[in-house]
């Protein structure tokens, strides 16, 4: 129900601001991409929401068939669509975007209608601290969004795009490191959610040993073939990016067990912890980055990302520990 009440007038506003702030912001998008495009919030809210519950109950086949739906009905449907339809491929494409994110969303709802009654219907005593607990979870992930970007923000701004595709390619390569503690957040979350204070320390204990052992392994693993993989996949005219790369890994490391415990204390109701925890390593990576970069270049913004990284870490361990 919440996912209905916000997505829907959250779309209509933006449909109806479309005309004022489009072309100031995509000069070059026609009304009706952006219009088709925006119809697509509501079934994306609810197909998430769905697919957390499916993350609340420990229900891991649900959570990842509802990951793969609307990619796979995606990529099987826009093959089909743009040959059957004459016209601009890339309003036709899009059109398929939206229609596979309901027809997600529809697959979602279905897979809960079969365990429990739905009902159009809100509860005050879930809706009110849900919404409150979203918002913190939801300003999380933008200050996580904005820790991740910042670094190549100022890169192209002290450095110029031709740096920033250099960085890029070492932080696509240290970002694939993530996959790993993601995946055990993922599955840590409702087993501390569920358990009490002690079995559910005993987890995030275990589970972080766990991350600093695998992720430190495949660290290792990138600084011994980082160079020769970039050569052979990039040429030798990306070299540049080497440096960065390894300068980034001890940042890798921390941010992996920074989400991990993350994931636990969200889990326990202090979501707080983790949006100020973000503030503050998106002021440090500020400060940082602009001190560093015009100074070291690259390097400088891979040390202002490592060292943000392991400050938001020190956070949230010494928030843990309490």
């Amino acid at each position: 129900s919440l996912s209905i009440l916000i997505g829907i007038p959250v779309a209509a506003l933006s449909i109806l601001l479309v005309p004022v702030v489009a072309p100031a912001l995509l000069p070059t998008v026609s009304f009706d991409l952006v219009v088709i495009a925006l119809v697509s919030i509501p079934f994306s809210i609810l197909l998430y929401n769905l697919q957390m519950l499916c993350k609340a109950d420990s229900d891991f086949r649900g959570y990842n068939l509802l990951e793969l739906a609307q990619p796979a009905l995606f990529i099987a449907a826009v093959p089909v669509a743009v040959n059957l339809f004459t016209g601009s491929k890339v309003l036709v494409t899009l059109s398929v975007y939206t229609a596979s994110c309901a027809a997600a969303a529809l697959v979602a709802a279905s897979i809960w209608a079969g365990r429990t009654r739905l009902r159009f219907r809100l509860s005050r005593e879930i809706a009110a601290p849900a919404i409150k607990f979203g918002i913190m979870g939801h300003l999380t992930n933008v200050l996580g969004f904005l820790n991740l970007r910042l670094d190549m923000l100022f890169v192209n701004w002290f450095l110029g795009p031709a740096a920033v595709g250099y960085y890029s390619i070492s932080v696509m390569i240290a970002e694939k490191i993530w996959y790993f503690p993601d995946t055990l957040a993922i599955v840590l979350y409702p087993k501390v959610a569920h358990s009490n204070d002690a079995e559910a320390s005993g987890y995030t204990s275990t589970t972080g040993r766990l991350t600093i052992l695998v992720v430190g392994a495949l660290s290792v693993i990138v600084l011994l073939l980082g160079r020769p993989v970039i050569r052979l996949l990039y040429t030798d005219q990306f070299i540049p990016a080497v440096i960065p790369l390894f300068v980034l890994l001890p940042g890798v490391l921390a941010a992996s067990l920074a989400r991990v415990v993350g994931s636990d204390l969200l889990a326990r109701g202090h979501p707080h912890v983790n949006m100020w925890a973000g503030l503050a390593a998106l002021v440090a990576n500020m400060g940082l980055n602009f001190a560093l970069v015009p100074r070291l270049g690259l390097g400088g913004a891979a040390l202002a990302t490592t060292l943000s990284y392991s400050f938001h870490l020190a956070i949230i361990l010494f928030s843990f520990c309490r």
